[in-house]
């Protein structure tokens, strides 16, 4: 299953301009210049995943993931660094931290944050799939990228990952984030037949 170029343009075009009113509401909430880019969609394997995200993150990982029902069904997750999810969480800080660790008001920003792109990401594709999705509370996974991965197996059969690269811009800063959709085999042709 692949998406043809005209179908990747329409997503990647699509999640630009939700993320550039996230990106706004996100500089709202914070009185700081927050922008986000999406320069990459890409749809890949299951059993690939590990490798095509490894070429941008590795070791520890903070992960939002969000149970997805409805007309898409799997999870969709937010993936970031620990180092990412550090300066992502600064953006909401009043005051500096005291290591770098994210405490609990970091781990609920992270959630927050998650909860935003994913819920804008999946929003972008239910209306191009002209279909309704339901979203479960968001999870905070503070672990190793293969950790992440592997939960990912679940009882349904589920083969491709729906990846879209983030880059944040936060001041000096620029944080990279990967958003993903975890897709059922249904959902990827439901999608794919959309024709975004």
């Amino acid at each position: 299953m692949a998406f043809t170029t005209k179908q990747l343009d329409t997503l990647t075009e699509s999640f630009n301009i939700a993320f550039g009113r996230i990106g706004a509401s996100l500089s709202e909430m914070t009185g700081r210049r927050v922008e986000l880019r999406v320069p990459l969609v890409i749809m890949c394997p299951l059993d690939e995943l590990k490798a095509t995200l490894e070429s941008f993150v590795r070791g520890d990982v903070a992960a939002v993931a969000i149970g997805v029902g409805g007309g898409l069904e799997g999870d969709a997750l937010l993936i970031v660094d620990y180092d990412a999810a550090l300066a992502l969480t600064e953006t909401f800080r009043d005051q500096p931290r005291a290591a770098n660790l994210l405490d609990a008001m970091d781990q609920d920003a992270l959630k927050e944050i998650g909860n935003i792109l994913i819920n804008a990401c999946f929003g972008t594709l239910s209306n191009l799939m002209q279909t309704r999705v339901d979203f479960v509370v968001p999870r905070l996974h503070l672990d190793k990228l293969d950790a992440v991965i592997h939960s990912l197996q679940r009882e349904k059969p589920v083969h491709y990952a729906l990846v879209v690269y983030a880059a944040f811009q936060l001041a000096a800063n620029q944080p990279q984030g990967y958003l993903l959709g975890v897709l059922s085999n249904a959902s990827v042709e439901r999608l794919l037949d959309s024709d975004p």
